[in-house]
């Protein structure tokens, strides 16, 4: 019997966009933290900060449900340059942003690699008339 399981690239892609999704957070927690400590009102005054945060939780919820995380993180950061985009009238992505961005798409590309293993996985159990 052949297994629904997608094979060992899907499983390395999904452990190093959790892992890198784990880091982001991290690093997300301890600038907050440093930035609300030094000073509260900042946290305020950069527009992409509520994006990144969001971004973070949809990182944490990648770690259990890949779609519905990377959605999150995709959809916060494409947000904030669509916003940007729609302010500054110039769409220049930082390199921070794109660190935030890239395991959210890798959730997506996992998920979406292991559902189509489990619908090959179907087809082959249905029997032909």
């Amino acid at each position: 019997m052949a297994s629904s399981e997608p094979g060992g690239f899907v499983t390395a892609l999904r452990w190093i966009a959790r892992i890198w999704g784990v880091l982001v957070i991290l690093a997300g927690l301890v600038f907050f933290v440093v930035e609300a400590d030094a000073n509260p009102a900042i946290l305020l005054q950069v527009r992409a900060r509520p994006f990144i945060a969001v971004a973070c939780i949809g990182l944490a919820i990648g770690l259990h449900w890949e779609a519905l995380g990377g959605v999150i993180a995709v959809g916060s950061i494409g947000a904030f340059y669509l916003i940007e985009l729609v302010v500054s009238r110039a769409f220049s992505p930082a390199g921070t942003h794109l660190l935030v961005l890239a395991p959210g798409i890798l959730y997506l590309v996992c998920w979406r690699l292991t559902r189509l293993a489990e619908e090959r996985h179907k087809t082959k159990l249905v029997p032909e008339d």
